[in-house]
Order: structure tokens, then sequence, then C-alpha cells
């Protein structure tokens, strides 16, 4: 499965029921990175069912491999790491060089990378023209294991406050009870594990593909593996030192619901449907202190009935992450239009709902480790923090963000876990002049946009391209991104970053 070819076509196709044989390599431990890094233990690939479906005409391998809990230890405990290779679209070449493949780096942390799969096939169609990609889940996720799942955890309570000490050792009992360190699952570990898979592979160098979380692992990648690594696509980048309560991030927030409001007022379609915006989400976040909105509604995970109220910190919790995500800005003045009118005479029962908690957000616990997010926040970024001071900060920031619900999960969860401190040089900003390309949506919540030009600082050779009218995680709404990211990958010197100037505009807001 390194970079042989023959025969590789003979398995296009077919459901995941199907074994698929994977070409297992060997390579000898040696160091990575500089002299403090561990060496590397010989890693053997296993092969492994696909556990999803394959479409017609489509191919891929999958594989485990086995690795140190621990790096650089001998304790005897070991991570399996599930990994899936899905094969480029274009015909078997046996001459020239074969394009080295993408590892694809998910966020959270603690999404899988073969949660992408599915969308992969078309999303990424462009890219797999040339190229192999490779999806990773890093220790901790998906089909590795073990994983930091906490799936009974309630995630009304991760949304809106209300996780108690016996959640948290709910959640952490699993993984020690299996013998296994909690302080094993953090990014420099993770880091180590795909050095250590790219040269299982065979693979002299590859690509890394990163959205959000995943650009500081791929980040950590460079720093101990400059020369296995050809070219770097950071998507929605964040980096080792940002915290959700940091000063600079929650203004950002706030600029970013400005942004929205100035235009709309400048859409003469949206201004006529919903006058004085800016004022509208003011008067909303007033009526809503003053007399929350009671309801109830069915989980849909349960069918079990839930009695919920309203706040207007409940619904800034969901709104922020809906405004600042993909292409999600432009349904934003309709909500809250509908809000405001809604609750200045009886409200619609449905609206409540939608608002309290968006559909796909009640699946939260079983579409991301959490553990893994717990042992990330609270060893690598909580210890940097102090909370109470940071919200006191941001109070007069009120009411576009709600410091107080910022981050109350980790309140909880990081004395329970008691982790050790991250290495302070994580903090160390990457320096490299790997070709690297950084793509960043305005309208962006969850990692702002300056953060984009924070990382792009000690890049050498990075490329910076913003998206006026998008939000997190550019590559899956923008297709003129996804055709930028391919032709980057073929020729990472030319210049990319003015490629989608069509796009470079506000939303199109939905209006009636």
């Amino acid at each position: 499965m390194g970079q042989v070819r023959s025969g590789r076509r003979a398995i296009a196709g077919g459901r995941s029921a199907a074994v698929v044989a994977v070409i297992t390599a060997v390579v000898a431990a040696v160091p990575v990175g500089g002299c403090d890094d561990p060496e590397l233990p010989v890693a053997l690939i296993e092969d492994v069912a696909c556990p999803f479906e394959i479409p017609a005409g489509e191919a891929a391998l999958c594989g485990r491999v086995e690795l140190p809990e621990h790096h650089g230890t001998t304790n005897g405990r070991t991570i399996s790491m599930f990994f899936a290779r899905t094969l480029s679209t274009a015909p078997v070449r046996d001459d020239g060089p074969v394009p080295a493949p993408v590892v694809v780096l998910n966020g959270g942390p603690g999404q899988a990378g073969s949660d992408m799969i599915d969308g992969a096939w078309a999303q990424m169609a462009v890219m797999r023209r040339d190229r192999d990609l490779i999806f990773v889940d890093q220790r901790g996720t998906g089909h590795s294991d073990p994983d930091l799942y906490c799936r009974d955890l309630d995630p009304v309570a991760y949304w809106h406050g209300g996780f108690t000490t016996a959640d948290a050792e709910r959640c952490l009992a699993p993984l020690t009870t299996a013998g296994h360190d909690p302080a094993a699952f953090n990014t420099p570990e993770s880091a180590l594990d795909l050095i250590a898979l790219r040269r299982a592979l065979g693979l002299p160098a590859w690509n890394l593909l990163g959205v959000s979380y995943g650009t500081i692992l791929a980040l950590e990648v460079v720093r101990h593996d400059p020369d296995g690594v050809q070219a770097v696509i950071l998507n929605s980048p964040n980096t080792t030192r940002a915290s959700w309560l940091d000063l600079k991030r929650m203004q950002a927030i706030r600029d970013v619901y400005t942004r929205l409001f100035a235009d709309c007022a400048a859409d003469p379609r949206c201004r006529a449907a919903y006058p004085a915006l800016a004022r509208a989400f003011l008067d909303l976040a007033d009526r809503l202190d003053r007399r929350p909105i009671a309801f109830t509604t069915t989980d849909p995970r349960t069918g079990a009935e839930v009695a919920g109220e309203l706040t207007f910190t409940k619904l800034l919790n969901i709104l922020t992450i809906i405004v600042g995500s993909g292409d999600n800005a432009r349904r934003v003045p309709q909500l809250l239009w509908h809000l405001h009118q809604a609750t200045a005479g009886e409200v619609p029962p449905h609206l409540p709902t939608v608002a309290f908690l968006y559909m796909p957000y009640w699946n939260m616990m079983d579409q991301i480790a959490y553990g893994l997010n717990v042992t990330i926040g609270c060893s690598e970024v909580r210890p940097w923090v102090d909370a109470e001071s940071a919200r006191t900060a941001a109070s007069l920031l009120e009411p576009y963000v709600a410091p107080h619900a910022m981050e109350v999960d980790y309140d909880v969860f990081c004395p329970v876990w008691d982790l050790p401190r991250a290495e302070e040089a994580l903090r160390d900003p990457v320096t490299s002049d790997r070709p690297t390309l950084i793509l960043t949506g305005v309208y962006d919540t969850l990692t702002p946009t300056y953060l984009a030009d924070t990382v792009a600082r000690t890049l050498t050779n990075a490329q910076v391209m913003r998206f006026r009218g998008l939000g997190h995680d550019v590559l899956s709404v923008s297709a003129c991104a996804r055709e930028a990211a391919a032709a980057f990958l073929i020729d990472p010197d030319r210049g990319h970053a003015d490629r989608c100037t069509a796009e470079d505009g506000p939303p199109a807001f939905t209006v009636p």
C-alpha cells in the first residue's frame, strides 16, 4: 500500500463486507525530527475490511497499525490506529512518478477521519483525480482502539452547561479501567503516530490537509518530520495558543455579528425583509433575558420528552456556531428575525426547539470522541488560561458573546481528569518553508480569521485565501476552494490566493 500501483484497480467497487488486501510494509526504528524526539517503532500494517460503503467504480484500502501508547517508552501498552486510503480516479500509469497522497486530519479535537469518507467521494473529487487520500482516525477516535467516546453524556449539558463531577468520572473510567493512560492522548503523540504510519506505508513524503484542530496536528507533524511533508493545506486554522476564552477571539466573534448586520443592511433585499436587524438582535437579547421561553421537545435519539427553557445565552451558544460555520451565515438573519417577531407575540412551538439545540447537535457525543477533546483541552490549553479573569475581561462584549458560558465543561472535567501540563515547546509557533495554502472564512467564529494570519507569520512559503461570505471549514462549502486546493498540490509554487475572487463578497442572504 505504499507507492505500488500494479493490480490495485481490481479492487474497485463493492461493499465494505469484502476484505481488501493491504500491502504490508515494515520500516526500521529510526529517530525522527530533533535529537530530543523518541525513536519510532517498527510499524506493521494489518489488513482490515473497510467499515464503510464503497460506491461503485471507487476503490479503497483500510488498515490498522499498532503503536506505543507513549512513544519512546517500553511499558508494553499500545494503541491501534485505523486508517483508510481512497484510491485516485486517475487511470493507472506505469511510467512517471505517482503523486504523493494527501492525509486528511480532522478537527474537534475528537473527530475521526473515517467520518469524512462518505462525503469525500464527491466533495473531494477534484483532489482525488490525481492522488490518493488517506483518512486517519487519530488515536482515541473512530475505529481506533481504545476510543475516547463518552456516548452516555447528555449533549444538552455539553452545549448549555450542567456537566457534573460524576459525568467526568464516568467518561474517564473506561479508559483507566482498560489500563490506558489518559495523558498519552495528545497532539505530540498523535503527530508521532502519523510519522510512523507514513514510514510504514513506504511513503518518502506526503501532503497534509488539516481542518480546524487538524491544522494544529498537521503543523506538529511538520515540526517533527519536515522532510516527510511535500505541501500543507490548512483549512480554517487554529493555533496551540488559542482558547475560546481569549479576549481577542471573543472580540472577533462580536465583529462577525456586527459584520453580519452591516452586510444585511447593505443588501436591499435583506434590509427590506429584516429591517434594523442589529436593533432586533439587541431587543431579542433583552426579551429572552427578561422572559425565557419554556417549551418541551423530543430527544431524537431516545424519543423521550425533554423540557427546556430558551434563554438568550442558550440561543447564543448555538447561534454562534451556526453563523460561523460554512455558508450558514446566509440563513441567520431570517432565524433572528423570526425569533424577534415571535418573542413580541405568540411563539410558534418549533422555534424555541430549533434555537435550543440545532438538530445535528443532538448527536454530539456520537460524532466526537469527547474524551480526546478533554485530554487535549485540559493539558494543552487550560493550564495557560485564567478562566475567571478571562470571563470578567470579556463581560463588556455581551450580548454578542456569553463568556460565562464558554468552556464551562472544562471547569468540571479538568480537575477530575488531572492531566499533566503539556510541554511549553508545544506552544511555540511552527516555522517552516514547506509550501502552505491557508483557507479562512471571514465569518468564522470557531477559528476566527485572524488566526490564519497568526499561523502564516512563521510559514515563509504560505499563501492565504480569504472567503468574505463564508465561515468555518471553507472546503466543505466552496467548490472554488476545492479546485484551488487541488491546483495547489499540483503546483504549490504558483500563486493561488486570488483564484476565488468571484466568491469575495457577502453572503446571498435567505429572504422570503
